[in-house]
Parts: structure tokens; C-alpha cells; sequence
């Protein structure tokens, strides 16, 4: 598991976004994930009980982040996972491979903090800056 990204909201007039940081593009994508779940529910309560392949293709970064969120959040929609875990086995070309582990949707024991539509490619980037990476997604909420 790739560990060390982290993340901030950003403001934005009808919708949620936000940032994240790492070390390379891979921590970048997994810090995304977990600000989506974050976003979405209370990640303390989720527990990754199954586990889900995710293979996605973008023709520039923007795009795999985008992509690679919107099968996160699909997901959720089609059936009912909250997720806790993500990994990124392999990124290259365009192409990502990876891992995501949660649980069904408990509502006994989870509460949906915000109803995430789509991601979207408004202000979509995920590349260098600064000595390391930075992704930032907007959210329809």
C-alpha cells in the first residue's frame, strides 16, 4: 500500500473539491481516494471486508484521476461499497491497475456525510509541482 499523501477541500461555488499531495503520482491517486471516501462517509467506521480489481485507461493524468475516481464513486452507486483501502499496483502509460477494499453500506453502523454525484473534469490535474505531485478534482455534488 502506498502511504504518506495527503489532502485539503477546496472552496468552489456550487461544488466540493480538493487537493492532494505526495511524493509521486501514485501516492497522489491513493490520497485521492481516501479524500473521496472522506468526503463521502466517516472512513473510521469502514471496514475492508471485500475487495475490488480496478484497471482504467486516461489519455493524460488529469484523466486517470478522474477516471480512477469515478470508478471509486461507481462503486458506491452500483453496489453500495463504501471504501477504506486503495491501492495502486501499477500506473504507466495511461493505464491503472489497482485495489480497493471496503464494505457494503451499513446503516446501522454508517452515515453518508455528502451525496457525491460525479467527479468531473473542471479544474481536473494531476501532475509535478513544487518537488512533488498534485492532484485536484472537482466534485458534483
Amino acid at each position: 500500500m502506498t502511504e504518506g499523501g495527503t489532502w485539503t477541500p477546496l472552496d468552489h461555488t456550487a461544488d466540493i473539491g480538493f487537493e492532494v499531495r505526495g511524493p509521486n503520482a501514485e501516492t497522489v491517486l491513493v490520497a485521492a481516494g481516501r479524500a473521496l471516501m472522506s468526503l463521502l462517509a466517516d472512513p473510521s467506521n469502514i471496514a475492508p471486508r471485500v475487495q475490488r480489481h480496478v484497471s482504467i485507461r486516461g489519455n493524460d493524468p488529469a484523466e486517470v484521476l478522474v477516471r480512477w475516481l469515478s470508478e471509486i464513486l461507481y462503486l458506491h452507486d452500483a453496489e453500495g461499497l463504501l471504501l477504506c483501502d486503495f491501492e495502486v499496483e501499477r500506473l504507466e502509460g495511461g493505464r491503472l491497475e489497482g485495489w480497493v477494499s471496503g464494505e457494503p453500506f451499513d446503516p446501522t453502523r454508517h452515515l453518508i456525510l455528502t451525496e457525491i454525484k460525479a467527479v468531473t473534469y473542471h479544474m481536473a490535474f494531476l501532475g509535478e509541482e513544487g518537488g512533488g505531485w498534485l492532484g485536484r478534482v472537482i466534485l458534483d455534488v
